[in-house]
C-alpha cells in the first residue's frame, strides 16, 4: 500500500541573501514524468549552500537548499516507474543535476551532464532537500544500502560523489594506491 502524500510539507527556504533561513509550509513538489519524489531522511548543508546564502550563485528566492538529499521513495512519475529500476519504499539518494536534455554534447558525455543548459540544479536554481519531500531525477539517483544511516548518507551525494568522480577517472586497479593533496572536506 502506497503511503499517504499530503499537498503540502514544511521546508526550510531562503527568502533572501544573508537573512535566517524560515520554516515554511509549501506545496509539496510537482512529481514529473522521470523524478522520484522521496520522503526526506536526512539533507546535508555545504559550502555551495553557504555560496547560495550568500547570494554567490543568485539564486532565485524562496528557494529550498540542499542537493546532498536522501531518504525513501513514496512517488513516481511514470517515465521512472516505467523503467523499472525504482520501487516505493527504496532507500535513494540524488545528486543535484536534474531533467537534462539527453541530447545535447554535455548529455552525451555523462561526466559533463553539469553543463546541459535545459537542466536544473537542486538547491541552486530550483528546489532542494531540505523539506519533508524533495524530486530527485530517476537517472541520477543512487540506491542506498540499509545498513547505510541517513546522516551518513546525505554527504556522499556531493562530496563523496566529488572525491569518487575523481578516483573514477584514474581507471586504476583496485590494490593502488592514491595520494589525496589538498585542504578542506574534499582533500584533507
Amino acid at each position: 500500500m502506497a503511503p499517504s502524500i499530503p499537498q503540502t510539507m514544511k521546508a526550510i527556504q531562503l527568502t533572501g541573501y544573508k537573512k535566517p533561513l524560515e520554516l515554511n509550509e509549501v506545496p509539496l513538489p510537482k512529481v514529473g514524468e522521470n523524478d522520484l519524489l522521496i520522503k526526506i531522511g536526512a539533507a546535508g548543508w555545504c559550502h555551495t549552500d553557504y555560496q547560495v546564502w550568500e547570494g554567490v550563485y543568485k539564486s532565485e528566492t524562496p528557494i529550498i537548499q540542499s542537493h546532498e538529499p536522501v531518504g525513501t521513495i513514496v512517488a513516481m512519475g511514470p517515465k521512472a516507474e516505467k523503467a523499472g529500476k525504482w520501487k516505493i519504499g527504496q532507500r535513494v539518494g540524488y545528486l543535484l543535476f536534474r531533467h537534462q536534455c539527453h541530447t545535447c554534447a554535455a548529455c552525451k558525455n555523462y561526466d559533463e551532464i553539469r553543463f546541459c543548459q535545459k537542466a536544473d540544479h537542486a538547491g541552486l536554481d530550483a528546489d532542494g532537500g531540505m523539506g519533508e519531500y524533495s524530486i530527485g531525477d530517476a537517472d541520477n539517483a543512487v540506491l542506498l544500502p540499509d545498513e547505510v544511516p541517513f546522516e551518513q548518507a546525505a554527504p556522499l551525494m556531493c562530496a563523496g560523489a566529488t572525491t569518487w568522480g575523481g578516483l573514477e577517472r584514474l581507471e586504476l586497479p583496485p590494490e593502488s594506491y592514491v595520494g589525496i593533496v589538498g585542504i578542506g572536506g574534499l582533500g584533507g
